[in-house]
């Protein structure tokens, strides 16, 4: 299965939310857009996925920034059951805003919240309805507890934050993933993935990138049900 692009996508998520399974890919270099695919019902993976539309999530965002400064990232977005999340922040700036939207692109009401925390990453954990992301400066693994139905005041899920897993320097936390049971955290330093017990918190085992010192450098990776790594 291949999709076509015309302009550099940063993220791609694939989720499946009823009643059909799409595509979500956020543009987050200039014109900060959604673009929404169709996947075939067949899952025949020669049928390309159809694009059904194309949302710009902030109308403000600037094309072209007067300075660096100015300049806008989108760090990270995943989607969840009932928003799509979005943590956006200055270039010079470590902390930024968590923004909720509808699956349409529609921000909710009340759906922004400041975000003092230096989140690379956002991972949703549909089998305890959590969040989890990456603090870089503490160098912590911490989630949020998520609503299973629409709330009225939706930013209040995202003041209290919950540690789950603290590392040490010189851990380099870059990219997370889960199943049901474990989840693995990969440390850019050593080029080392950590699978953890999601319950105990243990440590299960690392698997090290043995050609992490050549040109073939570690910047993701993905956990299987079997716990399994690609």
């Amino acid at each position: 299965m291949m999709l076509e692009f015309r302009n550099t996508f940063h993220y791609k998520k694939r989720i499946s939310y009823n009643p059909n399974s799409e595509i979500l890919v956020l543009n987050a270099t200039s014109s900060c857009s959604l673009a929404i695919y169709k996947l075939n019902k067949s899952n025949d993976i020669r049928q390309k996925p159809s694009l059904v539309r194309e949302i710009k999530l902030f109308k403000d965002y600037p094309t072209l920034p007067a300075t660096d400064e100015d300049q806008t990232i989108i760090d990270s977005f995943v989607v969840y059951k009932l928003w799509i999340i979005v943590f956006k922040r200055k270039k010079n700036e470590l902390h930024g805003t968590i923004y909720l939207f509808t699956h349409d692109g529609k921000l909710i009401q009340n759906g922004k919240c400041i975000h003092n925390h230096p989140s690379r990453e956002l991972t949703i954990d549909t089998e305890r309805n959590i969040l989890w992301s990456l603090d870089q400066k503490q160098l912590c693994l911490f989630y949020y507890d998520l609503p299973d139905t629409k709330p009225n005041n939706p930013e209040e899920y995202f003041h209290n934050r919950c540690s789950h897993v603290q590392f040490s320097k010189p851990f380099a936390p870059i990219h997370i993933s889960v199943n049901k049971n474990v989840l693995a955290v990969l440390d850019k330093n050593r080029q080392a993935v950590h699978v953890y017990d999601k319950r105990t918190r243990e440590e299960l085992y690392e698997h090290v990138n043995i050609y992490g010192n050549s040109t073939h450098f570690c910047w993701d990776m993905a956990l299987f049900s079997d716990n399994s790594l690609l």
